[in-house]
């Protein structure tokens, strides 16, 4: 069951990946926001089938205090995430944002540091050494090509800076309200879907109404299947964690997004040799801080996987 729970996960986390990819670049439909909004609704809704279900438990919705103090600033940094992170695939290629999710570990672990919720050890310094030099190294070769765009860049390097903020927050403001799956994907995920519709009624309405719903009448079970796959990520995620361990959940994490990488040089992505190098080096120091945190026997520090949560990566 727990080799199945992570091969469902990792399945469903490359489904999205390249379902972002098709519908935004290939079919056109350039509105991240209707797009990410429309997953996590999907989402939520499936919370509450699984509460209906008997397969999950659903208690009660937050109160205010809750809301505005742990969920809320989670749902702001979740939105912001998603909806840079799918603009990105407008403007970079799928193999190269691949690459550049290495740096979110290494930011997450910056943030638990600066709030001492990790301590600094030699392991902690040489993975932030590794993964910044290894993401460094990707990212100039990029520099220059006909396929790198500096505005893209920028707009992944902020969705990975929420993103560790998330997983920070998580930790910090959620970890004692111990939501299941279908809670986190109700309470949280149909707050970030709200905003991003919101968001998206006055900088993507008139696009929609143009010809994004021509798009999405022409492409009804590509765009199912992507919010079927979303609320698929974040349920198998959950079990992946439940039945395994974070540390076995990230490490296969680890594996899938290399997967993924050489997908996309079969779909034509160009990656230079120098650039795969610098990837392997960030991979190594993310796997070798997991391995130490596991082996030192302290509690491994809450790190952003392109998949948890519905994200598209």
């Amino acid at each position: 069951m727990a080799a199945l729970s992570l091969l469902a996960w990792a399945m469903s986390s490359s489904a999205m990946i390249l379902g972002h990819k098709v519908v935004m670049v290939d079919k056109g439909f350039h509105f991240p926001l209707a797009l990410t909004a429309a997953e996590q609704i999907v989402s939520a809704s499936a919370g509450v089938l699984l509460s209906w279900a008997g397969l999950l438990r659903l208690g009660p919705p937050p109160t205010l205090r809750i809301f505005t103090r742990s969920v809320l600033p989670c749902a702001l940094s979740f939105a912001g995430t998603l909806w840079l992170g799918n603009w990105s695939y407008l403007r970079l290629s799928m193999t190269f944002i691949q690459m550049l999710k290495a740096m979110v570990p290494a930011i997450t672990l910056c943030m638990l540091l600066a709030g001492r919720l990790e301590r600094f050890n030699m392991p902690v310094f040489l993975a932030i050494v590794a993964i910044t030099l290894g993401t460094s190294l990707t990212a100039i070769m990029e520099v220059g090509t006909a396929t790198f765009d500096l505005v893209g860049f920028l707009a992944f390097t902020a969705s990975a800076v929420l993103e560790a903020l998330r997983c920070v927050l998580v930790q910090v403001l959620m970890g004692h309200l111990k939501y299941n799956a279908a809670e986190v994907l109700l309470f949280v995920g149909l707050p970030t879907g709200v905003m991003l519709a919101a968001a998206a009624v006055p900088s993507e309405g008139a696009g929609l109404a143009k010809y994004g719903w021509a798009i999405a009448r022409e492409n009804p079970g590509l765009l199912a299947l992507l919010a079927v796959s979303s609320a698929a990520v974040n349920v198998t995620s959950f079990l992946a964690i439940r039945l395994t361990s974070s540390l076995m959940f990230k490490v296969t994490g680890c594996m899938k997004n290399v997967a993924v990488v050489w997908l996309g040089v079969l779909m034509g992505d160009k990656v230079s040799r120098t650039q795969l190098v610098g990837y392997a080096i960030a991979m190594a120091g993310f796997v070798h801080y997991s391995f130490s945190s596991l082996l030192r026997k302290t509690p491994v520090a809450q790190l952003m996987n392109e998949d948890k949560g519905s994200k598209t990566s």
